[in-house]
């Protein structure tokens, strides 16, 4: 073995853990993207929930608002951090004088995506 290639051999370890610590660093924890709920507002409601789903069906995230007995705020936003790719939006919409509705949306993430407004009409 030549001394240029026993060199190139100790310093093998320090370039793969510097490829390990940026993968973890920079890797596939996805990216922070806001949420904008936007509430119809006739009628409002006065309770949402909103779940998203990942692709095999786990909680992403999930948020909740309003007291229900009076309107709730008609948008809400919320942080999250996600990986690219496809989510289910599930919206529960309570209301005082009709019956609850369910609103479902399919959700692309994409690295360019920073803030979603989501009408939940």
């Amino acid at each position: 073995m030549t001394q240029r290639t026993r060199r190139i051999l100790r310093r093998l370890p320090i370039v793969l853990a510097l490829l390990a610590l940026a993968w973890l660093l920079w890797g596939t924890r996805g990216h922070e993207i806001t949420f904008v709920y936007a509430l119809p507002k006739d009628p409002p409601p006065t309770r949402a929930e909103v779940r998203l789903f990942n692709g095999d069906g786990s909680v992403a995230s999930e948020l909740s608002w309003g007291s229900g007995t009076s309107p709730a705020q008609p948008r809400e936003t919320q942080k999250v951090r996600l990986d690219n790719g496809s989510y289910r939006l599930e919206a529960l919409l309570d209301f005082a004088e009709s019956p609850s509705r369910r609103v479902d949306r399919t959700i692309v993430i994409t690295s360019e995506d920073e803030r979603i407004t989501v009408y939940l009409q």
